[in-house]
């Protein structure tokens, strides 16, 4: 939000800004599962490929997505309706949800679990199909999903 408001912004500030929004979101969405998988006891070479894999698609699809609206905005002012594939921002929801399963499952299936979601999102990353992008409705929706995971997290 702050990024949009501030009108006055050189083109090179905005590339940067483009360019650190996606590298703090590798870290916080394309590392961070595959530390959490780990930390769950996902350490066979197996889940090292697959977190491997996971992080190379998230890294594709920061830098296409960048790629992409650089160009789109090129051609059009008006905002975007729908993503190609599915954001990595959507990590911050699916694999605290699946670790809170940890508390209610066996060990051992939730890893397994976590390791196959995290394998099919990075998937979703790559592969071409359209995501809504949500409106106020949906972020306020998925605002409150967040907490409750994050309750869950802290009172469990």
């Amino acid at each position: 939000i702050v990024a949009r408001t501030k009108k006055d912004r050189t083109n090179e500030e905005k590339q940067f800004g483009i360019q650190i929004d996606s590298l703090v979101d590798m870290f916080s969405f394309g590392i961070f599962p595959a530390i959490i998988g780990y930390s769950m006891g996902l350490k066979s070479c197996l889940w090292f490929v697959v977190f491997a894999l996971y992080a190379i698609c998230a890294v594709s699809r920061l830098g296409y997505f960048n790629v992409a609206e650089e160009m789109r905005q090129k051609e059009t002012s008006e905002k975007r309706k729908f993503y190609q594939g599915l954001p990595v921002t959507c990590s911050s929801l699916i694999f605290p949800a699946i670790y809170l399963l940890n508390y209610m499952c066996d060990a051992s299936l939730v890893n397994t679990i976590y390791g196959f979601v995290m394998l099919a999102v990075a998937l979703a990353f790559v592969i071409d199909f359209k995501v809504i992008k949500p409106g106020l409705k949906g972020i306020l929706g998925m605002g409150v999903v967040g907490i409750f995971i994050m309750l869950g997290l802290i009172l469990l």
